[in-house]
């Protein structure tokens, strides 16, 4: 009988580690859905972030349509038609003028040519401030510099002007 007992102790022992198994395989699968929960969570909680930061940044480069109407904006472009006629004015009064000596016309010429560049870069910026993708800006970051624009291109024009008149 001591065959028997030992063979019904080893039995039980297993049975119990089999039950023990299986407690364990249960707290095992709650622990992995717990974990799988957790990421699910964490992957969305990142998802949503870079979701938020993404349409952030998104909206840098989309141009407001109240920036894109800023009466600046035309008032701008209306100064440069303005420097450009300027230009031509100067152009054709130095041209016409024999007291003006060619040192100076080529220095007038010059001097225009600078404003001119300028102007342009200035109608660059102008440009990529009011189309969409070229720059990452907020709006006020926009507006400001579009002020900043014309303000400089009011200099331009009090430059050309003054170019203008202390020639005639």
């Amino acid at each position: 009988m001591n065959g028997s007992l030992r063979k019904k102790t080893k039995l039980k022992y297993i049975a119990e580690q089999i039950a023990a198994f299986q407690v364990y395989a249960g707290y095992l699968k709650q622990g992995y859905d717990i974990v799988e929960k957790g990421w699910s969570v964490v992957n969305d909680i990142k998802h949503g972030d870079f979701d938020l930061h993404n349409n952030y940044f998104t909206s840098l480069k989309e141009v407001n349509e109240s920036v894109g109407s800023y009466g600046k904006v035309d008032s701008i472009a209306s100064l440069q038609v303005q420097i450009l006629q300027v230009n031509e004015a100067i152009n054709k009064l130095i041209q016409d003028n024999s007291n003006i000596q060619s040192q100076e016309k080529e220095y007038i010429i010059k001097v225009m040519s600078n404003l001119l560049d300028k102007c342009a870069g200035d109608l660059d910026q102008l440009t990529m401030l009011t189309t969409n993708d070229s720059v990452e800006m907020k709006d006020d970051e926009r507006l400001k510099r579009i002020d900043d624009l014309y303000i400089d291109m009011q200099d331009n024009i009090r430059s050309q002007n003054i170019l203008k008149f202390s020639k005639t």
